[in-house]
């Protein structure tokens, strides 16, 4: 038996979202996508500059 408060809530007017609201899992995707492809070669760089000047550094005994 349902009781009023656990009768569902409907709207019968759509919802007016923006064109950003509406595809927002697409915006985050390709934030997301975008983000990896300029940090990849940026970390790639840092690593051959780090291995290039090792030798700089006197090692720990």
């Amino acid at each position: 038996m349902l009781e009023e408060e656990d009768t569902p809530v409907t709207n019968s007017k759509p919802l007016n979202m923006s064109f950003f609201d509406k595809y927002l899992t697409v915006w985050v995707s390709l934030c997301m996508i975008v983000g990896v492809l300029v940090e990849v070669p940026v970390m790639l760089s840092l690593v051959k500059i780090a291995n290039n000047t090792k030798s700089w550094f006197p090692v720990a005994t």
